[in-house]
């Protein structure tokens, strides 16, 4: 069954069942592609430190009203993922978001587009699957590994999965700007970025409210995404309309950690940042 709704939603694919063991897993193959999918049933609840930092995010609470008791609710897991190799040398995943070696290694920076859309691909195929078996079982979280995300079943079936990337691949993390002394002026850092244009995002401080920030970094993501996976150049900027101005700036790399692009408003005439752009008077 899952296997041809996955069909069915992709067209490319053309996946059968080549290995199952009844309550532990199952593993799909696109033999013609190399692609495969391991769906693990695991007995036993995640451990919670690999659930703190997604327990912490107050976006999470706020998709997710009560997903705190939700969480403590589970006793028992099924991991998915995704890879271009055969997963039998790691057929029980034990940490939930754990990926497969081959994709964790190409997430680190996406060079290509070809490189992109095959992540983009896995990405999308893990999210069908989770969303059926979310509908077919009693499923009380998601924690969506990519981008660190614990959020209810409901509210995840709720996410398309081609939509991408979406509100559940970008993890907003806030903080605030500690140069402000009331403290009314916030940032946000994403953790899931990375898996669209090789980079995580950091926004900021500024007085517009998080939701507006948060669009933006969508947008950003989603220009990148049309223009063959390539950002903005360094030192341009980008805006929904001449009142808005976001800087771009590529933050000078840090040796084991993921590279950053800084988000900065110059300009947004909504929020009271900067001034109007002068209109050019007509020859």
């Amino acid at each position: 069954m899952i296997a041809d709704e996955l069909n069915q939603a992709r067209p490319e694919l053309s996946l059968d069942v080549l290995e199952e063991s009844e309550g532990e897993y199952m593993v799909l193959s696109d033999s013609l592609r190399e692609f495969y999918v391991l769906i693990s049933f695991v007995q036993e609840k995640v451990d919670s430190e690999i659930l703190a930092r997604a327990l912490s995010s107050s976006y999470a609470t706020a998709l997710s009203a009560g997903i705190e008791e939700a969480a403590e609710e589970h006793r028992s897991y099924i991991h998915i993922t995704a890879s271009n190799n055969h997963p039998s040398e790691h057929v029980i995943a034990g940490v939930l978001d754990e990926i497969a070696p081959d994709l964790r290694q190409s997430m680190q920076s996406v060079r290509t587009e070809f490189e992109a859309d095959q992540i983009e691909g896995k990405i999308v195929v893990c999210q069908h699957i989770a969303r059926l078996l979310s509908e077919m079982l009693p499923v009380v979280a998601v924690h969506w590994g990519q981008s660190d995300l614990l959020l209810s079943g409901d509210c995840f079936v709720e996410q398309d999965p081609e939509d991408f990337p979406s509100l559940i691949h970008v993890h907003p993390f806030l903080y605030p700007d500690k140069t402000a002394d009331d403290g009314s002026a916030l940032g946000l850092t994403t953790r899931g970025a990375r898996y669209v244009i090789g980079r995580e995002i950091d926004f900021r401080p500024c007085r517009a409210e998080f939701a507006w920030m948060f669009d933006r970094t969508l947008s950003f993501l989603r220009m990148a995404r049309m223009n063959n996976h390539n950002t903005v150049p360094d030192g341009h900027s980008f805006g929904e309309d001449e009142d808005e101005v976001i800087r771009v700036r590529y933050l000078p790399p840090v040796p084991g950690q993921i590279p950053l692009i800084a988000l900065e408003v110059e300009r947004s005439i909504e929020h009271g940042i900067g001034a109007r752009a002068r209109k050019r008077k007509p020859n």
